[in-house]
């Protein structure tokens, strides 16, 4: 299938709102992004939920629930949010095991939104998904240590601050794909830079490929493997 990730500005400059009202901003800004990913997809969206680890979880068609998300009320990701279709947290709908073309079938579809203070990045997807975006800007030199080992540094053309950001979103793409989170940094392993759009890496013996867009000083991942990636960036962004 094609994949749309979408790439939207934040407009307001967020630095000097308080926390609340901060991540609010965001969230709406993430859910325009999502939606139209959606929209490119074909998809309708319905209430979105996280589980208790943050996870995302992935959505039916036939819910027929109005999507609160779309519509600006709820809090949009809460822990404390229970999924229509379980009981409590974490319940992912009956129709949704199985591989993907199931998932298709029953109207199944997963989500990943990612968020900096100058842009947010969006995906829907009818398997597992992960997208991060990150702005390459000088931080600690001990994340080069973090994020890669000597092996996947040799695998790089030079250990830049523009190399470190292609590692650490390609990472957190996959590992949110997976379900993982940060913890696993450590156990997924870049294993090839075939050019500069792409890295292939492994997570106990499972390969994953990411599709890499350098885009106005940031770096987004998007988890590709067997889809194309079609990148929806508006105009006026």
């Amino acid at each position: 299938m094609t994949l749309f990730p979408v790439i939207l500005p934040v407009i307001e400059d967020i630095s000097r709102l308080p926390g609340k009202e901060k991540v609010a901003l965001l969230s709406r800004v993430s859910r325009e992004a999502l939606k139209l990913s959606a929209e490119k997809s074909g998809v309708t969206i319905g209430e979105l939920y996280k589980d208790e680890n943050a996870v995302p979880i992935p959505f039916s068609n036939s819910n027929s629930i109005p999507g609160s998300l779309l519509q600006g009320s709820g809090d949009w990701g809460s822990k404390e949010a229970q999924h229509p279709l379980g009981q409590g947290r974490g319940q992912y709908p009956a129709c949704g095991a199985g591989p993907p073309q199931n998932r298709r079938f029953c109207g199944v579809y997963y989500w990943s939104v990612s968020h900096k203070p100058k842009y947010v990045a969006a995906v829907i997807s009818y398997d597992k998904v992960g997208i991060d975006i990150e702005e390459i800007k000088p931080r600690s030199e001990s994340l080069f240590d973090y994020v890669a080992t000597g092996e996947e540094w040799e695998l790089s053309q030079e250990k830049s601050w523009d190399t470190l950001f292609r590692y650490w979103t390609a990472k957190e793409a996959t590992l949110k794909a997976i379900g993982v989170g940060i913890g696993g940094l450590k156990t997924c392993h870049i294993i090839s830079v075939p050019d500069e759009g792409h890295i292939i890496l492994d997570y106990q013996n499972r390969l994953f490929e990411v599709e890499q867009l350098r885009y106005k000083g940031h770096i987004v991942s998007v988890l590709k493997d067997n889809n194309q990636i079609e990148w929806i960036i508006p105009k006026d962004s």
